[in-house]
């Protein structure tokens, strides 16, 4: 019971900061961006943080952490490239009619699970400084129930975001602005993870 709970409380302390992007991410689903990418995304990106943590407490040296800040170089460039589509479209919105939607196709899912995950794995390389020493400490049977726990507090994680992002006057002002708040909050979530 005891590790269950330093799981739990390890899941919820180092995601704190991933509720805010879970949040507006649902926020932004649409033609674009399906749940299903969000979920993945975030798979992918918890798989590798824990990879790269359990590889670290076996004594492999694959990312010096002097230079784990540097993943947020990937937020702002996602950023920087939201806000120039947002640009640019609103350019080509005042010289011509509004264009049709985009239609999904496997490369565009592909992309989109691609993107998710990059933004976790760079909002979550704090997360190795935390992970690391707990599976130094840990027999192979607690890392095993510690990884198990983190992965079933991941749809907790994810019901409790769309919940939030669900809330009508959250819902409405994040909607009517999302084109430009989500690439100005990974910006954002880059420079933090930057200097942090």
């Amino acid at each position: 019971m005891r590790l269950i709970v330093e799981a739990a409380v390890t899941f919820i302390g180092t995601n704190m900061d991933e509720l805010f992007i879970l949040m507006t991410l649902y926020l932004s689903v649409g033609a674009q961006l399906k749940k299903r990418e969000i979920i993945l995304g975030q798979f992918f990106g918890l798989s590798t943080l824990i990879l790269l943590s359990l590889l670290g407490s076996m004594g492999t040296n694959i990312l010096p952490t002097q230079y784990l800040s540097l993943f947020g170089l990937i937020p702002i460039y996602l950023g920087m490239k939201g806000l120039m589509a947002y640009f640019d479209q609103r350019k080509k919105q005042r010289k011509t009619q509004p264009t049709s939607p985009i239609t999904e196709t496997k490369e565009t899912s592909k992309q989109g699970v691609l993107k998710i995950t990059t933004i976790f794995i760079a909002s979550g390389a704090d997360n190795i400084g935390l992970y690391l020493p707990l599976f130094t400490k840990q027999t192979k049977e607690e890392i095993f129930w510690t990884i198990l726990a983190f992965f079933a507090l991941l749809p907790v994680w994810n019901l409790f975001a769309q919940s939030l992002a669900n809330l009508p006057l959250l819902k409405k002002t994040i909607h009517q602005y999302k084109n430009i708040l989500v690439p100005v909050i990974f910006i954002l979530l880059g420079l933090y993870i930057l200097l942090n």
